[in-house]
C-alpha cells in the first residue's frame, strides 16, 4: 500500500505542472489488486489529489483483471472508487479470468488490451481473429480501447485498420525521465 500510494503522490507530483499547461492531460496508474482491499482507498486516493491540486479528470486507475478475483470486496472498492469520481481502466485485457458479467458491472473508462496480443496480429489469422472479438466487445460496451505493446508500423496498421484509435509502446517513442518526457511534451 504504501508504495502504490508513494508511486500515486510521485506521478503527482511530476505531473501537475503538465496538467496545469494542458487541462484535459490525463494521468494513468496501476494500482496493485491487494490495495482494493484497503476500506480507506478511495479517501486517501481522493485526499491526495486535493492535495495536489489534481482533478479527478486527470486521473485514471488502472487495474488489471486480477482485481475481479478478489470477489466481492475487490469489486465493491472499485464501485467504491467510481462512487468517489474516480475513474478507472481495465489494465492487461484478455489475460485474466474475468467473466464478460462482472466487467460490464465495473463501468470501465477504458480497455487496455495486453501487449500478448498486439505482438502476434501479424503471425495468424485465429490471433487476429481474437484482436476483432476484443475489439468488438469494448465497442459494444462503448468503451476506448488502447492496445498496449506496439511495436511496429505494422501492427499500428492493423490496429487502425480494426478501429483501434488508441495505442502506446516502443512503436511511438521510449520511456524516459519526467525532465525528458517535459521537454517532448512542451516542444
Amino acid at each position: 500500500h504504501d508504495l502504490d500510494m508513494l508511486v500515486l503522490r510521485r506521478a503527482l507530483e511530476e505531473t501537475k505542472p503538465w496538467i496545469d499547461a494542458q487541462a484535459d492531460f490525463v494521468l494513468h496508474v496501476n494500482l496493485s489488486p491487494e490495495q482494493l482491499q484497503r476500506h480507506d482507498l478511495a479517501q486517501e486516493i481522493v485526499s491526495t489529489l486535493e492535495r495536489y491540486g489534481v482533478s479527478r479528470d486527470n486521473l485514471v486507475l488502472e487495474l488489471t483483471e486480477e482485481a475481479h478475483l478478489g470477489g466481492t470486496t475487490g469489486i465493491d472498492m472499485m464501485q467504491t472508487l467510481r462512487a468517489h469520481g474516480l475513474r478507472i481502466s481495465l489494465d492487461d485485457f484478455g489475460t485474466g479470468y474475468s467473466s464478460p458479467g462482472r466487467l460490464m458491472a465495473t463501468q470501465y473508462e477504458t480497455l487496455k488490451i495486453d501487449r500478448s496480443f498486439v505482438t502476434v496480429l501479424e503471425r495468424s489469422d485465429s490471433d487476429l481473429a481474437m484482436m476483432r472479438l476484443m475489439m468488438a466487445f469494448g465497442r459494444e460496451l462503448n468503451l476506448p480501447i488502447i492496445a498496449e505493446g506496439i511495436e511496429t508500423a505494422e501492427q499500428r496498421d492493423i490496429l487502425l485498420h480494426l478501429g483501434c484509435r488508441l495505442g502506446q509502446g516502443y512503436f511511438f517513442d521510449q520511456p524516459a525521465p519526467a525532465p525528458t518526457f517535459a521537454q517532448r511534451f512542451t516542444a
